[in-house]
């Protein structure tokens, strides 16, 4: 199941980085139930929340998906 969050993650964060599609629906379109569950899984694996993590890298500007170190990532 961590592999499984973790491309949920990725797919979120590129979504995030393209579209001004809300928290909302990137959250039902990468498999999560509701927002507030998405929230925590990427809190959980990017270390910073969506909102944060868009405001901050959204926009097309370069760098590695993974902003914030990974906490508790598969290795």
């Amino acid at each position: 199941m961590a592999y499984v969050a973790k491309r949920r993650i990725v797919l979120a964060q590129e979504l995030m980085r393209t579209s001004r599609v809300s928290l909302s629906q990137i959250a039902l379109a990468c498999g999560m139930c509701d927002q507030p569950h998405f929230t925590r899984v990427f809190h959980k694996i990017v270390g910073v929340s969506p909102g944060v993590w868009r405001r901050q890298f959204a926009g097309g500007r370069e760098g590695s998906v993974y902003a914030a170190p990974l906490a508790g990532a598969v290795r």
